[in-house]
C-alpha cells in the first residue's frame, strides 16, 4: 500500500474513535464507539456502512419493487424525459429488529433489467450498491438534501411511528466517473435507531 492509502485509512479510523494517535508514538487501537451511526457521505450504502461499524443484526424486507413512471424530482435528477418508465425498490431496513429506515430508489431505464435480474437483491439479500457497481455503476459521487420532516402515512406504518414523529428525509442522486446519473433516492431515518454521521477532514 501507498503512504497516502494509509494515511487516508488511519484519518478514517481517527475520525471515528477507532484508534487514537499519540505524538512520536504511533496510532492505537481504541475502544469502538457506544452508538454507531450511518455515515452519510460514504460511498457505501446502508447495509455495508452499518456493517461496517459492526451492526451485524441488519435485516432488510422488501415491499414492493417493479417497472414504474418515474415521479417529477426523479427524472428531472436522472436528466431524463418525462414520464419516463423506470424501476421502483422500496425497502424497510431494521438494525436489531427495530425499524431503521425506510428507502425507495429509482433507477433509469437502462438498469431495469439490471436490477430485474438481481433476485438477492429483490429479495433483501444483497446490496443494490454493489450490485449496480458489478454491472458498470460505480459511484463517484452524489448530492444529498437532509430534511427533518413529518413522515407520509405509508412511512410511518412501515416504521411503526406516529405519523407525528419526526424523521431524517434524505433525498440523494448518485453518478458514475462518467458523470452517469443512475440513482435517486428518497430515505427516511429514525434517527434514534441509527443516527447519522458525518465525518469532517481536509484530505
Amino acid at each position: 500500500l501507498s503512504r497516502a492509502t494509509v494515511r487516508q485509512a488511519l484519518q478514517q479510523l481517527e475520525s471515528r474513535g477507532l484508534v487514537t494517535r499519540i505524538a512520536n508514538r504511533g496510532v492505537f487501537a481504541g475502544q469502538s464507539p457506544g452508538e454507531p451511526g450511518w455515515v452519510i457521505q460514504n460511498p457505501e450504502g446502508f447495509l455495508e456502512n452499518a456493517i461496517g461499524h459492526q451492526n451485524h443484526a441488519v435485516t432488510t424486507t422488501v415491499l414492493r419493487h417493479g417497472p414504474v413512471i418515474l415521479p417529477g424530482f426523479a427524472w428531472q435528477a436522472l436528466q431524463v424525459p418525462e414520464n419516463t418508465a423506470g424501476f421502483e425498490l422500496v425497502r424497510v431496513r431494521f438494525v436489531d429488529d427495530r425499524p431503521a429506515l425506510y428507502s425507495v430508489n429509482y433507477s433509469p431505464p437502462s438498469l431495469v433489467p439490471v436490477i430485474a435480474g438481481a433476485a438477492d437483491v429483490l429479495a433483501g439479500q444483497a446490496s443494490l450498491t454493489r450490485a449496480l457497481a458489478a454491472a458498470g455503476y460505480p459511484l463517484d459521487g452524489a448530492h444529498r438534501t437532509i430534511r427533518a420532516v413529518a413522515p407520509p402515512a405509508e412511512v410511518a406504518a412501515a416504521l411503526g411511528l406516529p405519523r407525528t414523529t419526526p424523521l431524517l428525509h434524505i433525498r440523494s442522486t448518485s453518478w458514475t466517473p462518467a458523470r452517469i446519473r443512475y440513482d435517486v433516492y428518497d430515505t427516511w431515518v429514525n434517527s434514534e435507531v441509527i443516527p447519522l454521521q458525518i465525518d469532517v477532514n481536509t484530505t
